[in-house]
């Protein structure tokens, strides 16, 4: 490879650095905007100097973070001026009321200043890097990575939904919101057999033992369907029946059913239900109310092709819905 040719590569790599430059600032802007995002923060705090520093430093020491958020905003201020002064500072001295204004004086306190203000980030990011790390349970390694490449951690922490998990107390404070769409069993209203509940109601059967019964429905009047221990059948406005099934004796356990199936192929694809929120809130009211209702017979079609769980006759196989898409069968268990 002769010299001219060396110098072409020279050029091309030097012009295209402003441009990796730019993607790589961009990039680390939306990653650390994110960052705020998973905190529950404005995403456009990350942009403001100073309140950055202050939030990203939230789980180290007051000090730390006073240090941190100071430097850090005083950087960023400074910068726009430190590279104005640098591409003037040949120009004559200024005549500022009085006062004869030497920009390459300036120069030199603006970048004593900076050198100081980097000096207090990079000590204070080491402390709050490793409480970073620490309260998000990474690996040590990243610490380092937070210290020597900032911009870089931040498009990975960022756009990874592997880094920042939701703090042990917003998970408490949610489950505890979530509970609250639960109502206190000992208070609901009193219901029997066949009488149509107007809101959500406690039946207790003769054996003492008790179940919740959704507005609109009523425990069934036949003697081998009113206790729980035979099988609580309840009806609603249609005519459906489903089953009440305790779960105050077994504990809750979860089958894994690896994967949908339809038409006898598979989807190719895994289907965890862990992972849609109807789980958890079904599994958070069984919890609560000790139990959850299934269908008394097979789904069948209903008026305007709604789903119920009522006895259909041999005479009516067109009532039956005998196949379905993952997304059909979702939408008809949910609509159930």
């Amino acid at each position: 490879m002769n010299t001219d040719t060396m110098y072409r590569i020279a050029e091309i790599i030097r012009s295209l650095l402003p441009i990796f430059a730019a993607i790589g600032t961009i990039g680390s802007a939306v990653g650390f905007w994110r960052i705020f995002k998973k905190w529950k923060k404005p995403g456009y705090l990350s942009l403001i100097p100073f309140a950055r520093g202050w939030i990203f430093s939230k789980d180290s020491p007051t000090a730390a973070r006073i240090l941190y958020s100071v430097s850090d905003g005083l950087i960023v201020v400074l910068t726009p001026f430190f590279y104005y002064i640098r591409a003037n500072s040949h120009l004559e001295p200024y005549d500022f009321h009085g006062f004869t204004l030497y920009l390459d004086h300036a120069m030199i306190l603006i970048t004593a200043i900076w050198a100081i203000c980097e000096a207090v980030r990079f000590c204070s990011s080491v402390f709050i890097s490793a409480n970073l790390v620490k309260k998000n349970n990474e690996k040590k390694i990243w610490v380092f990575s937070w210290v020597l490449f900032p911009e870089l951690s931040k498009i990975i922490w960022g756009f990874s939904n592997k880094f920042i998990k939701e703090d042990k107390q917003d998970i408490q404070q949610k489950k505890e919101s979530d509970m609250s769409q639960f109502k206190n069993i000992s208070e609901l209203p009193e219901t029997k057999p066949h009488q149509v509940c107007n809101e959500l109601s406690r039946y207790t059967d003769e054996n003492g033992d008790t179940a919740v019964i959704p507005a609109q429905f009523h425990v069934s009047d036949k003697e081998d369907e009113k206790t729980i221990n035979t099988g609580l059948v309840v009806v609603g406005p249609d005519g459906s029946e489903f089953v009440w099934i305790p779960t105050t004796v077994t504990p809750l356990k979860q089958r894994d059913f690896n994967c949908w199936f339809y038409s006898g192929d598979s989807l190719d694809r895994y289907y965890d239900e862990t992972e849609l929120p109807e789980y958890q809130e079904m599994k958070e009211s069984c919890a609560h109310y000790g139990g959850f209702y299934i269908g008394r017979y097979e789904a069948s079609r209903g008026k305007n092709d709604i789903p119920m769980s009522k006895r259909v006759s041999k005479e009516e196989p067109n009532r039956m819905f005998t196949s379905f898409s993952p997304k059909n069968a979702t939408a008809v268990c949910k609509n159930i």
